[in-house]
């Protein structure tokens, strides 16, 4: 079974969210470490109810005990911490490099046909300049347009033959495979840029979203629910 990048990311992130995890659940003393976090709760509640009743000793008392308890909570979370944080920017590059933008400067030969921006060539009935992406062992064809300094492109999405008759501004998202793409033309070379992990799921999100949403979206609920479930919080 291959998984789309959307797919890959999903379960990338729900695997990272776990990892992170672990080094609470094997380098920290649980029950010292939850009794720390509600003795912090039970001193804050205490300094509340001496604050309403204006007995600044007692608010002092309990501010200092709050203090030590979250000094303690403090002890416990910094190694993980330390590790989860590690985790987390290794793991930023190495999806960063799967799944954010990517730049592929193309110009390839098209039908036999080699072009550059400036020499037009008539494509199926279409005059224009021909431009072939080639990702992850698929190949794009593509026909972009000039119209008065500003450029459009239709393309080949299915690999068929038969070219969108929907031209996409410079850009604009453009959906290949389950990737979605935009367009450039920078010094006089077509640049694809890959920008989404595409999304067919997600209501109110829209289709596309970048890698980083997605996997913030995910991580936060998934750590928590981790933490739940291996009796950190």
């Amino acid at each position: 079974m291959i998984l789309t990048p959307f797919q890959e990311l999903t379960l990338l992130s729900l695997l990272l969210a776990f990892i992170s995890v672990l080094p609470y659940k094997f380098l920290v003393d649980i029950k010292a470490f939850k009794a720390a976090k509600a003795d912090i709760d039970f001193y804050r509640k205490k300094m509340e109810e001496a604050q309403k009743a204006k007995k600044t000793d007692e608010v002092n008392k309990f501010l200092d005990e709050m203090m030590k308890a979250n000094k303690r909570y403090l002890s416990f979370t910094t190694k993980p911490l330390v590790i989860s944080v590690l985790i987390f920017f290794i793991a930023f590059g190495f999806l960063s490099s799967l799944y954010g933008i990517s730049s592929f400067m193309v110009f390839h030969n098209f039908g036999g046909i080699q072009a550059q921006i400036g020499e037009n060539k008539t494509i199926g009935g279409m005059e224009g300049y021909p431009v072939r992406l080639e990702y992850r062992g698929n190949a794009y064809d593509s026909i972009l347009f000039k119209d008065n300094g500003t450029y459009s492109i239709i393309i080949d999405a299915n690999s068929d033959g038969a070219f969108s008759e929907e031209k996409k501004a410079a850009g604009e998202a453009v959906k290949l495979d389950s990737s979605s793409w935009a367009f450039e033309v920078i010094n006089n070379r077509t640049v694809f840029m890959q920008m989404h992990a595409y999304n067919p799921v997600i209501p109110y999100v829209g289709q596309n979203i970048h890698w980083f949403g997605w996997y913030f979206l995910l991580v936060i609920p998934a750590n928590m629910f981790f933490r739940k479930l291996l009796g950190i919080d």
